[in-house]
């Protein structure tokens, strides 16, 4: 899936090409997109949570850069509605993102 000049949709599952340790994520770690936003005019970014439930926002240059789609959209949830980054925290603990992450 290319994702140059393309939004990644919440719900996609994605992997990362490098390690970041500040995040403690590892190359090749599955994510679930669960927040798609604009940044500014014709910029947009993603929040995305990994399988060790490190999450971050990445600019679409980031991504574009960083993280590969899988090209699978969980459609359970694509209406993940995001409130705070607490509340996605709670639902990765309650595993509303297991399927996603093959947990």
């Amino acid at each position: 899936m290319e994702t140059m000049n393309k939004t990644l949709c919440v719900g996609e599952v994605v992997t990362t090409i490098a390690d970041w340790d500040a995040i403690g994520v590892l190359r090749n770690e599955r994510g679930i997109v669960f927040e798609v936003y604009e940044i500014g005019r014709g910029h947009w970014g993603a929040q995305i949570i990994f399988e060790g439930g490190g999450y971050c926002g990445f600019s679409h240059e980031e991504i574009e850069q960083w993280i590969r789609s899988t090209g699978e959209v969980v459609l359970e949830l694509t209406n993940y509605q995001f409130k705070n980054v607490v509340k996605t925290s709670e639902d990765f603990r309650r595993g509303s993102f297991n399927q996603a992450l093959k947990r």
